[in-house]
């Protein structure tokens, strides 16, 4: 009886756990549904685990163990990937940079917004003969383009703007690189500028699209966002694989 208990004590747990992040940490939406799906899964293997003296309940269960163990695996490779991405390298000289889009609250950038325009500064002043292409239309909630606010905010802090060149159609990550294309021809070291744990999702779009960056990351501000975002990647690597888009 104390296993049952603990089994399914722990999945209660999980689920309260996640329900909190979920409704009470901004930015962690996916954290809190992993919670709960991974209490969901404690309590299933706990209600399978007290009809083990039953071999078809045994052989289920031996079967949700291997189905559990083969995801770990994939998602711990897959971390391993989208980690190394997040390094980038900021180092090598590129003659353009593709800045990717992200939320804009009225006129204002979002916190990942933000941490791309200061990679974007960053780099633009470390290598002064590149220019940038922001991509980046407008969305629900966003009172100006992805774009036109990145080169405001970009003039604000010191770069010229005839080293920025705006695409203001994109609606989401696939179409930032498919319209900004055109833009880039005739540079050939181009830069892919995102959200550390978004790289390795980009580069795999670009490479379907021919394109072969260099990854320059932008730093994610907290720690608990970068874990969100990070897990979610995983999980959105292997949706692009499968379904595309």
């Amino acid at each position: 009886m104390r296993k049952i208990a603990l089994g399914y004590g722990i999945a209660l747990g999980l689920l309260v756990w996640g329900l909190l992040v979920y409704l009470f940490v901004g930015g962690c939406a996916f954290l809190g549904l992993l919670l709960m799906g991974t209490g969901c899964a404690v309590a299933l293997y706990q209600w399978l685990h007290d009809r083990k003296d039953r071999k078809p309940w045994r052989i289920l269960r031996l079967c949700f163990l291997a189905a559990v163990a083969l995801l770990l695996v994939l998602a711990l490779i897959t971390g391993v990937f989208v980690y190394r991405a997040s390094l980038g390298s900021p180092e090598i000289s590129c003659d353009a940079i593709l800045v990717l889009g992200a939320g804009v609250n009225g006129e204002e950038p979002s916190l990942s917004l933000w941490e791309r325009i200061q990679a974007a500064r960053d780099y633009l002043e470390a290598h002064p003969d590149c220019v940038a292409v922001l991509s980046g239309g407008q969305g629900d909630g966003e009172a100006i383009t992805e774009a036109e606010c990145m080169f405001r905010e970009l003039v604000k802090l010191g770069i010229d703007p005839q080293r920025l060149i705006l695409e203001t159609q994109a609606e989401s990550t696939r179409e930032n690189l498919a319209y900004s294309l055109p833009l880039l021809e005739g540079y050939e070291t181009i830069g892919l500028v995102s959200s550390d744990y978004h790289l390795c999702r980009a580069e795999l779009m670009a490479k379907d699209l021919g394109l072969s960056p260099v990854g320059i990351p932008a730093r994610t501000t907290y720690p608990h966002l970068y874990v969100n975002y990070f897990l979610r990647e995983i999980v959105g690597i292997w949706y692009y694989m499968l379904f595309g888009g």
